[in-house]
């Protein structure tokens, strides 16, 4: 009803970093960077915990393999489609952020995932170091993220290794799929893990808090080369469009034919996931061909 206060409209400061301003690490750098997710070759010792077949859509199992460090073992849930023949077309799965406060993987929400197993492609779920039964109790800080994430890469990779010795898995056709922090941090895991042909990046973009360099997404965008798909809602509160978004997408080091931005209404999820689900089954059978 009248002029609003000039301070209502000033600038807010914030500690935060703007990550349209930050600058990958050089090659060199980058290399010293990669070579921390390396690990020396181990037996993997699979083994089957259990299997479900309950579900009319998929076949479960819960195997487990040994991780790349310590004593430790990697919790996998698969979920293998009824409707099609293996091999299969297989996504590896990374969730998002609820799956750092949960204290099992029994409550593994799979809302945005499960469509893979309903229409023909195999699921795979790790329980990766610091998520679920294998969160680790004590202090958050840097040094914490940056253990945790090089703990989660090597996991990933063995997960990939695991998968190129079962027979009903096409491992020439290894889909990474990361919602909303699985998707911020998906640069990283596709620079480290060439063996992924193509990459879903669910609600993701580059962050503002801190991250150590050694496991910031930012200084691996730029390693990718996988074909990706970027979905994101364009009113996101938490990943901006224009601030998040935008600037992870030109980082990535894709060739431009071979990656999308698919931008729906809606925030940190789509208002109508279902087009975002439909765009993502498309894009797949258009990269890797369809399912039989």
């Amino acid at each position: 009803i009248g002029p609003y206060p000039p301070n209502l409209a000033a600038a807010i400061p914030t500690f935060e970093r703007d990550p349209s301003a930050l600058h990958p690490v050089g090659d060199a750098v980058y290399a010293a960077y990669r070579a921390l997710y390396d690990y020396d070759p181990a037996p993997l010792e699979p083994r089957v915990e259990s299997v479900t077949d309950a579900n009319p859509a998929w076949r479960e199992e819960h195997v487990s393999i040994r991780a790349a460090y310590g004593d430790e073992r990697i919790p996998i849930l698969l979920l293998l489609p009824k409707s099609s023949p293996p091999p299969w077309q297989t996504v590896v799965y990374f969730p998002g952020s609820d799956a750092m406060m949960s204290n099992s993987s029994a409550n593994m929400w799979l809302g945005l995932s499960d469509f893979y197993p309903r229409s023909g492609r195999a699921l795979v779920c790790p329980v990766y170091q610091g998520s679920f039964e294998r969160r680790v109790p004590g202090s958050r800080g840097q040094d914490y993220f940056r253990q945790v994430m090089i703990m989660r890469g090597k996991d990933l990779r063995r997960v990939v290794d695991y998968l190129d010795t079962r027979r009903d898995i096409d491992s020439r056709k290894l889909v990474f799929h990361g919602l909303s922090l699985g998707a911020q941090l998906a640069p990283l895991f596709l620079a480290i893990e060439p063996r992924f042909k193509v990459g879903v990046l669910f609600s993701g973009g580059f962050e503002t808090w801190d991250i150590p360099p050694e496991c910031d997404p930012v200084n691996f965008a730029p390693h990718m080369r996988q074909p990706v798909l970027m979905v994101n809602g364009r009113e996101d509160f938490d990943l901006p469009y224009a601030t998040a978004q935008v600037p992870m997408y030109e980082a990535l080091g894709t060739p431009k034919a071979d990656k999308v931005h698919a931008v729906f209404e809606g925030g940190h999820i789509p208002t109508h996931p279902e087009q975002a689900i439909r765009t993502i089954l498309d894009w797949l059978d258009a990269r890797l061909g369809p399912v039989r």
